[in-house]
């Protein structure tokens, strides 16, 4: 609507019409084409200026769209694709099963992005379940152990950090956090999951090695807190 009024009142005064014989038709004209077009002009120049000047990816780009206020695992997901082409309207999307999508400019910089390839490096969590019977040395080894196989992965890894995070005694189980920082760029997953792969399988032998087994208690003994005097 302003931008239609603006171009009215430019061309009366570049062709120095009457105003009071035209200024009702052309009113009239103004009004009947900005009802018809509607907010079109405003998306197409918000769509060029967000190809043009902010360029939050380039073409090959890993990037995450998701929608503002989202919450992982709700109805909200985040979708990872690779940027194809792109243009002044369009921008086109190559998704994880090989499909071609197309998505207005106006419409995506409405979405958050987030640019995998040009982020820093990757830190995975992950969750190590130990027999809560196990030996405080044996989880020191077991500790010690992962820091050497990071640290002789420098390919692989950059840096990791472990604690004990939680024990749960009805399941008799301790949790081991580990925290590690990937040498491999977020945008390769296939990569990235192959060292997520190797350091499990290397944690999964050690603990075999180390004879560091699961026992099943077979009744569990409550605590007194869980018991009713009589």
């Amino acid at each position: 609507m302003p931008w239609a009024l603006i171009f009215g009142a430019v061309g009366i005064f570049i062709w120095g019409l009457d105003i009071s014989e035209w200024f009702i038709p052309a009113t009239s004209l103004v009004l009947s084409v900005s009802f018809l077009v509607g907010p079109v002009p405003s998306q197409m120049m918000a769509g060029c200026m967000y190809a043009l000047v902010t360029r939050p990816f380039d073409i090959g780009d890993r990037i995450r769209l998701a929608r503002p206020g989202f919450k992982v695992g709700h109805n909200s997901p985040l979708h990872e694709m690779v940027v194809k082409q792109q243009d002044l309207m369009h921008t086109y999307l190559l998704t994880q099963t090989g499909e071609t999508m197309a998505i207005e400019n106006h419409i995506l910089r409405n979405l958050l992005v987030t640019n995998i390839t040009r982020s820093g490096p990757v830190t995975l969590k992950l969750r190590i379940q130990l027999p809560i019977m196990t030996r405080p040395a044996k989880i020191t080894e077991l500790i010690d152990a992962i820091g050497a196989y990071a640290r002789s992965c420098p390919s692989d890894w950059i840096g990791i950090e472990m604690h004990i995070d939680e024990i749960h005694m009805a399941s008799c189980y301790l949790e081991l956090e580990i925290w590690a920082t990937s040498a491999i760029p977020a945008h390769e997953l296939a990569h990235l999951g192959a060292c997520k792969s190797r350091l499990l399988m290397f944690v999964h032998a050690y603990m075999q090695t180390a004879k560091i087994e699961y026992l099943t208690a077979r009744e569990y003994i409550p605590e007194n807190n869980d018991t009713n005097d009589p």
